[in-house]
């Protein structure tokens, strides 16, 4: 999502303002203008060494300048983005089910209170951008952990669970006798850990996800091998991480549905047998590896 900057309006006409030329002038006050290059309610401003620079506009207009945010808005300012006030760096993103929401830059996975860091595309600059996703479930970025475990890793006596803004480590237990004061609680994984505070006592707590994307590859695939169809694919993966996975691949089909298999408890550095197959796909496929015995709900089934 594009936003631009309505102005009540720029002091002294525009057209004979000492602006070089290809630069429009545009007001905050009536003695407060800057020149920028010209652009529309439509346009994305680059982002300059001065930093993030917005298309501002005059109010009923629909031509303006790019100017930068922090000038136009002033010290601590921020930018509207549907119900949500933005910071300078974040980017405006309609998420559909998940709305129209701020979504901050990252690197990372870890960086994200969700746990999932995603690259999107920027429609009007061109390219691509990374922003932290509002949930989970988005196709986070790969090459190491999904930020959903815990970091460092928990010793062999804690359970991994997401309590706050980040997963933590919590330890095991079997009774709330163990847990000076708090509670036992149960985990969506199966395990028992103590509760950081009586307030989640008799709660299920949500065990953090590991993501194994990075280090499992697709070795082979073929199509037209099986139901006589050449819509059909044949696809084989490889576990090349240094513990068990479970892989599932989801492959789009013409209804719009998705075909998944899942591959659970492949051994490390070993291929999954046998390979997955499915008919009347269009070859538009995702493919999620976690943890072997990691929750079902760590990489929900999605065909994008």
């Amino acid at each position: 999502m594009v936003m631009a900057w309505m102005l009540m309006g720029c002091a002294g006409d525009p057209s004979v303002a000492a602006c070089p030329d290809g630069e429009r002038r545009v007001c905050r006050a009536a003695n407060e203008c800057r020149c920028g290059a010209g652009c529309s309610s439509g346009t994305r401003c680059p982002v300059m060494d001065a930093g993030l620079q917005v298309c501002a506009v005059a109010l009923g207009g629909t031509e303006g300048a790019c100017v930068e945010a922090s000038w136009l808005v002033g010290p601590g300012g921020t930018l509207q983005c549907g119900r949500e006030a933005c910071a300078l760096d974040n980017a405006c993103v309609d998420w559909g089910a998940d709305g129209v929401r701020c979504a901050a830059p990252c690197s990372t996975n870890l960086e994200c209170a969700s746990g999932c860091c995603i690259e999107i595309v920027d429609r009007v600059a061109g390219g691509t951008r990374s922003v932290c996703a509002p949930t989970e479930r988005y196709t986070c970025l790969v090459g190491g952990s999904a930020g959903r475990t815990c970091s460092p890793e928990c010793s062999a006596a804690e359970g991994c669970v997401w309590i706050g803004a980040a997963p933590q480590c919590r330890p095991t237990c079997a009774g709330d006798e163990e847990c000076g004061g708090t509670c036992c609680a149960l985990t969506t994984g199966g395990a028992r850990v103590c509760t950081l505070d009586r307030s989640k006592c008799g709660s299920t707590l949500r065990t953090a996800c590991t993501n194994l994307e990075g280090c499992v590859e697709v070795v082979s695939g073929a199509r037209g091998t099986h139901c006589g169809d050449v819509d059909s694919v044949e696809v084989r993966v490889r576990n090349n991480c240094a513990t068990p996975a479970d892989i599932e691949l989801c492959y789009q089909r013409r209804d719009g549905t998705c075909a998944c298999g899942m591959h659970r408890n492949v051994a490390p550095r070993s291929e999954a047998a046998p390979a997955f197959w499915a008919c009347d796909v269009i070859g538009v496929y995702r493919l999620s590896a976690r943890a072997a015995g990691d929750p079902a709900g760590c990489h929900p089934h999605t065909c994008r």
